[in-house]
């Protein structure tokens, strides 16, 4: 399993341990890149991936356990 599942995805609002979901209710094959991002231990993601204001605010949502 995915470290990152076990934490709330900051892109689409998933729980922890639920399947990260498409805006069209759609799950996807795996968690989303931004989850795996703010995931302790998981593999970071490169910078490019993301505007800093994105990043910031997936950081500040795990962090805050919003």
């Amino acid at each position: 399993m995915d470290d990152s599942i076990r934490f709330k995805c900051p892109i689409c609002g998933a729980l922890p341990n639920d399947a990260c979901v498409r805006t069209d209710g759609t799950l996807t094959p795996g968690p989303h890149r931004g989850r795996k991002a703010v995931a302790p231990g998981a593999k970071p993601v490169p910078r490019q991936d993301f505007s800093q204001a994105a990043t910031r605010a997936a950081v500040r949502d795990a962090t805050e356990g919003k």
